[in-house]
């Protein structure tokens, strides 16, 4: 942010800047809220609906403003309960003929100033009405006043609410339905890192080995369990939330519901989740309900009450009837809300499965170049350096990429053993056994990585297809240089990058250039060593190269000094080990 105390306000105006159907509402040059442009119109045609409370759990509450949710939000500081006079203000301005709903979580702070001000207002003659929602099951069942907090499924109660309102329902159909959305939904969450309130320190309560259950949106201490180092993150979380929320055993869940229940799903990001992590947690979420019979008919995933760029995640299930869906399959214009699939009508992931199209010419039919005598021993050992390595390669390509380098060609050379074993490449024919290197890196590393070196072994293919070699005689070291010359140029010509740049092509021309000089009469052993020093040579360049292709170009000359290129390196290391 630019500065802790503005970062309310500046929110708004972003949120201003980029809708159409928003207004922010002032009080003495300050802002405390949010409403409906139209607000004037909309509060004499149906009940307005209020929520708010302390920012930071953004889009909550101002993004669900909209036609069929919210008239308007009262937004406090981070993490602060707005104040009695800006709610009151808020109530005003949306206070119309049929009366306004406010529907707030369940926090001390909110409850008294919400309180307050709904008193005041019908002081005035403002027919109004308050629904607490506490969805939260963090809080043993009966323990204290307290009673759960409210988190993401104060959403739900949202939007059943607001298309109860769009429906014409008067204020007390609009807050029964409110409230009864508001006892059924049930939420938990969970998360690995804490958040940091604009202007505090940053909190150092979770270490990287931690997560803590049943957290709050304001990070309110929870449950904190080790998890081992390979732990099924996502599956051991879903798993343990959903135990619960449903039951286990025979411990009962806090939502009270049958095996064949229907429900809708609401799968949201406390703020610093990844897309792609969230998609994982749904999956495992909604794998469990269909196994446990229940019938997920609704999944929302997205982030819907954050707080602000925690790392984690909550569930919350609300049992449904074919009313409360068409209230919430209704539509809105609130950006905040995501609309869900109806879930009967897409079918089972299973059946959801298009076969790739068939390849036309298959890698059996690729012949020529002759016996690959050596070259078994050779590539065992190649990936078995690579694996070995995959730490430093790693650790080089954090510096000057994007820091996947030793997992892909770790992932590689893992699977390429695993052909091998299987007796799955042919080692009686040069051209085959390229095609069939192509087709491993493809399938096994991806990225721009298997690319590249599915581009060289496709051309050293096809330069041995059309090889004078004959089927039972051995490939020459000649025939092998001049098909890696060949791969080589197919790299340059299709990748763009040339030799200078940065690249694997700095350790692996200069070998290759080796492969071919010494092909016309040295023993193939001091050819390869020849090829290991130039490749090695090529290689320790690369630390005081400036990059000019690839992820690299985007990093400063002086963050890549003194490292080397990881493709480069691993290239040297190809050749080290085939030395050996």
């Amino acid at each position: 942010v630019n500065h802790p105390t503005d970062c309310v306000s500046e929110a708004v105006e972003g949120m201003l800047l980029s809708t159409s159907h928003l207004c922010a509402l002032h009080s003495q040059d300050s802002v405390i809220g949010v409403v409906h442009r139209d607000i004037t119109s909309i509060r004499d045609k149906q009940v307005t609906i209020i929520s708010g409370g302390g920012s930071g759990h953004e889009p909550a509450h101002a993004g669900y403003i909209g036609d069929g949710m919210l008239s308007g939000a009262v937004l406090g500081k981070v993490f602060a309960s707005p104040s009695v006079s800006a709610i009151l203000s808020a109530i005003r301005v949306c206070a119309g003929s049929r009366g306004v709903l406010l529907i707030i979580k369940n926090y001390t702070g909110d409850r008294l100033n919400f309180g307050m001000a709904a008193e005041r207002a019908k002081s005035e003659g403002i027919d109004v009405e308050m629904v607490v929602v506490d969805d939260d099951c963090a809080l043993p069942e009966g323990k204290g006043i307290t009673g759960g907090r409210g988190v993401a499924g104060t959403v739900f109660v949202h939007k059943v609410a607001g298309a109860t309102a769009k429906c014409g329902g008067s204020l007390a159909e609009v807050r029964d339905a409110a409230e009864r959305t508001a006892r059924q939904v049930k939420s938990l969450g969970a998360a690995l890192t804490v958040c940091t309130v604009p202007g505090c320190p940053p909190s150092n309560r979770l270490d990287e080995r931690s997560i803590e259950m049943c957290i709050g949106i304001h990070a309110e201490p929870g449950q904190v369990e080790e998890v081992g180092e390979d732990a099924p993150l996502s599956s051991y979380v879903s798993r343990t939330l959903l135990n619960n929320l449903l039951g286990h055993g025979d411990t009962p869940g806090r939502l009270k519901v049958l095996p064949e229940a229907e429900l809708a799903v609401m799968v949201n990001n406390l703020g610093g989740t990844s897309e792609l992590e969230m998609l994982v947690f749904t999956r495992d979420i909604m794998n469990i309900l269909n196994s446990r019979g229940f019938k997920p008919v609704r999944c929302y995933v997205g982030t819907f009450m954050s707080s602000l760029e925690m790392a984690g995640v909550s569930v919350s299930l609300l049992p449904t009837d074919s009313y409360l869906l068409e209230l919430l399959d209704a539509p809105t214009t609130a950006t905040g809300w995501r609309r869900s699939a109806i879930m009967g009508q897409t079918g089972p992931t299973e059946d959801r499965i298009i076969l790739s199209a068939p390849i036309s010419r298959q890698t059996e039919d690729i012949r020529g170049g002759g016996v690959c005598k050596g070259a078994e021993a050779i590539l065992r050992g190649i990936c078995a350096s690579l694996i070995e390595n995959e730490a430093i390669l790693t650790e080089y390509d954090s510096k000057c990429g994007d820091g996947d380098c030793g997992q892909t060609v770790r992932r590689a050379a893992e699977h390429l053993l695993t052909l091998a074993h299987e007796q799955q490449l042919c080692w009686e024919d040069s051209a085959r056994l390229c095609a069939q290197l192509a087709d491993g890196v493809s399938e096994a590393m991806g990225g721009t990585s298997g690319a590249i070196m599915e581009i060289m072994f496709r051309a050293m293919a096809a330069k041995f297809r059309g090889s004078s070699t004959g089927p039972e005689q051995e490939s020459s070291l000649q025939d092998w240089a001049v098909a890696f010359t060949a791969g080589t140029e197919a790299i340059i010509k299709y990748g763009g990058a040339e030799e200078g740049m940065r690249t694997l092509l700095d350790a692996l021309c200069p070998a290759v250039r080796c492969l071919c000089e010494g092909s016309r009469g040295d023993l193939a052993a001091d050819t390869l060593i020849k090829a290991r020093d130039a490749a090695q040579v090529g290689m320790e360049r690369t630390k005081d190269m400036t990059s000019s292709a690839g992820r690299a170009n985007y990093v400063s000359i002086e963050s890549l000094r003194g490292t080397p290129d990881p493709g480069a390196y691993a290239v040297y290391l190809a050749f080290a080990s085939a030395c050996s």
